[in-house]
């Protein structure tokens, strides 16, 4: 039988779980927080943080996995690409590859390089340096940690002095000790899930993201997307312009966007499952999608190989 490790058990990563059971995997579970939902239907769960990546990687040694499965989170798909890589597992894109897609400021330069429309932002890894940035930018701003999720760190200042107030939570929110200052683009937040095959996009649908009690973390999503019909036939062509250059592997590309006077501004990209139980009704509409239907929630696109 062959051996999965999926990096997390909580009740985003249940699709995901249950999807290896039935196709008949040894599953095992890791996750630092016990009790968590899915350990009850996993064969084996073994306690340790899927951030680490070098533990995970002595983990996936010991048990002589065939497959590591990342969880709902920047850093399992981090852990999961390294560890792929490492022991030379199939199905994940390159460690190198990831950082870029899951790191804001190395997918703003790649943005930038291969014109990819993106705010135009700047990195800073001193306080210093970001304070002497803040005396002469243009606001509103907003800055982010370049590796967070979640909405953690991220807010929008007015002026200089609310900015310098934000500087420590923002680095204080990054692992690695990096954030972006951008511009503030005023408008409404999307999200765009795909499914890639051989570089093309072979599923795909359209969601609103809402905001209640965090501003910059997606707490509500409803589908389809108000401007799914008219907007993702370009969104496609944005998508499969990255996994061409960047030769991804098959699976989930999801971003997030936002559009002002016609411009569609990518914020945001990864290769994760979603968290809200996104799942759910992604697995349910997609039974019920039908191509070149108006307002479908999910669409198959055939795309000749």
């Amino acid at each position: 039988m062959k051996k999965a490790l999926l990096l997390c058990a909580s009740h985003n990563d249940l699709g995901l779980l249950k999807a290896l059971i039935k196709l008949g995997f040894y599953v095992i579970v890791t996750g630092n927080i016990q009790g968590l939902p899915g350990e009850r239907f996993a064969d084996k769960h073994i306690s340790a943080d899927y951030s680490d990546k070098e533990l995970i990687l002595k983990i996936a040694r010991e048990e002589k996995i065939d497959y590591i499965i990342p969880c709902c989170h920047d850093y399992g798909v981090y852990t999961a690409t390294y560890v792929a890589e490492k022991l030379n597992l199939p199905g994940h894109d390159s460690y190198e590859t990831t950082l870029l897609l899951h790191n804001k400021d190395k997918f703003n330069q790649f943005a930038k390089q291969y014109g990819i429309n993106s705010p135009s932002s700047e990195m800073f890894d001193e306080i210093s340096e970001a304070e002497k940035y803040l005396q002469k930018c243009n606001y509103p701003i907003i800055m982010k940690p370049v590796d967070a999720a979640g909405g953690k760190g991220v807010n929008k200042a007015e002026n200089f002095n609310q900015a310098v107030q934000f500087l420590d939570v923002a680095f204080e929110k990054s692992k690695v000790k990096r954030i972006v200052i951008e511009p503030f683009i005023e408008g409404k937040q999307y999200g765009f899930c795909t499914f890639l095959r051989d570089q093309k996009v072979i599923a795909c649908c359209g969601n609103n993201e809402y905001s209640i009690l965090n501003s910059y973390r997606v707490e509500i999503d409803t589908f389809p997307s108000d401007n799914f019909n008219e907007i993702s036939n370009t969104l496609i062509k944005k998508v499969e312009k990255i996994a061409k250059i960047l030769k991804l592997k098959d699976g989930i590309f999801h971003l997030q966007y936002i559009v002002k006077d016609k411009i569609i501004y990518i914020i945001e990209v990864m290769r994760r499952v979603l968290g809200n139980m996104y799942f759910i009704p992604a697995n349910a509409v997609t039974r019920l999608g039908v191509l070149g239907s108006k307002g479908s929630l999910w669409t198959f696109l055939s795309r000749p190989s």
